[in-house]
């Protein structure tokens, strides 16, 4: 994954880092949302297979759903896969689909600190985002 998208004023800063496939789609993200002290206050997760989850401080995981399967619907329209309303699913910081996303933050030192927040969503860990920037697109070639 790449530094995507980066937000930064008086308040927050949030920092989007994403991989997509061969059609520009979205597979996976991770959208971190920290205060003005670098205090990562939320998370959000993407996964293409795997589903998505919201993280926020102090709470944890607070909610996860699956996609909809694309075995279960057929027809001439493309369709895009929809988040399942029976589709909530338990989500934890083990979670396969999880630590994969985290060992793909391009920032070993982030991806350290990711970890301890998730094991402790109470804990008070300020991370130093200043030296982010975006990365460039991957090479077409």
């Amino acid at each position: 994954m790449r530094l995507t998208n980066l937000t930064n004023d008086a308040s927050s800063k949030i920092l989007v880092f994403a991989d997509t496939d061969e059609w520009d789609r979205t597979s996976y993200s991770i959208k971190i949302t920290a205060n003005s002290e670098g205090n990562i206050i939320r998370m959000e997760f993407l996964h293409s297979s795997g589903g998505f989850a919201l993280w926020i401080k102090e709470k944890g995981f607070t909610s996860a759903n699956r996609w909809e399967d694309e075995n279960h619907f057929q027809g001439p329209m493309y369709h895009y896969p929809k988040a399942l309303l029976n589709g909530a699913i338990s989500i934890s910081s083990e979670s396969k689909w999880i630590t994969d996303l985290i060992q793909s933050v391009p920032h070993t030192s982030l991806q350290s600190h990711l970890r301890l927040l998730l094991s402790d969503p109470a804990r008070d860990m300020s991370f130093d985002f200043s030296n982010f920037s975006l990365s460039s697109p991957p090479d077409a070639s």
